[in-house]
């Protein structure tokens, strides 16, 4: 082989490793690229994806519950949050008093929170203290616009052993909405229905809060 061959033949080599090198930089390029497409795709599609609140003692309903894709304005979903926060409110022993009290805290919307958190905390030790329990019985529950539930129930109270009230009483809980989870706004206790349908529009236009 003469010596222009022996030239050639070593150009053609570099040319070929410069070529592969190229195609491996080129392909890298392109993998770097995807991952990145990949990586901001999957983090836009969490940031998108709804979150859904799960109702205290959601495993004792029956049946499947569907919501929107927003959760607004979904009567069945909001019934059983309605159920589940009703529960924290009217159902306690001395024993549990305190970390039903905190859980039911966690329900308000943050600007409410530290306010709610003080004074169910405050009324968690006087009944632990004076050894109060409460049972609440729900026989109907009513739903409005997705955001408010009025909850209707009898309700006994105990002091030790002695049962010192029973009754019916009702409840009406208003929620606000924050990134797809309902939050509670407004909590009140009443008589009428008729009454408290005022009452939820009044406070609905004024926001007023716990």
């Amino acid at each position: 082989m003469s010596d222009k061959d022996k030239k050639t033949k070593y150009v053609n080599l570099l040319s070929n490793e410069s070529a592969k090198a190229q195609g491996w930089k080129f392909a890298t390029f392109i993998m770097a690229g995807m991952v990145i497409y990949v990586s901001f795709l999957l983090r836009t599609t969490l940031a998108d994806m709804p979150v859904r609140l799960v109702p205290y003692n959601f495993d004792k309903s029956r049946g499947v519950v569907e919501v929107t894709g927003n959760g607004l304005k979904n009567q069945e979903y909001i019934q059983l949050v309605g159920r589940g926060d009703a529960d924290l409110f009217t159902e306690f022993t001395p024993n549990d008093a305190k970390v039903r009290a905190l859980q039911l805290s966690n329900r308000f919307t943050p600007n409410l929170h530290g306010s709610a958190k003080a004074q169910l905390m405050t009324q968690a030790e006087e009944n632990e203290g004076n050894e109060i329990t409460q049972s609440y019985r729900i026989t109907r529950v009513k739903s409005r616009d997705g955001n408010e539930v009025q909850i209707f129930g009898y309700l006994k109270r105990w002091e030790g052993n002695k049962l010192v009230s029973e009754g019916d009483i009702h409840f009406a809980i208003s929620y606000e909405y924050i990134d797809g989870i309902p939050y509670i706004y407004d909590y009140t206790p009443f008589k009428n229905e008729g009454e408290v349908v005022k009452e939820l529009n009044k406070k609905k236009n004024e926001k007023e809060g716990f």
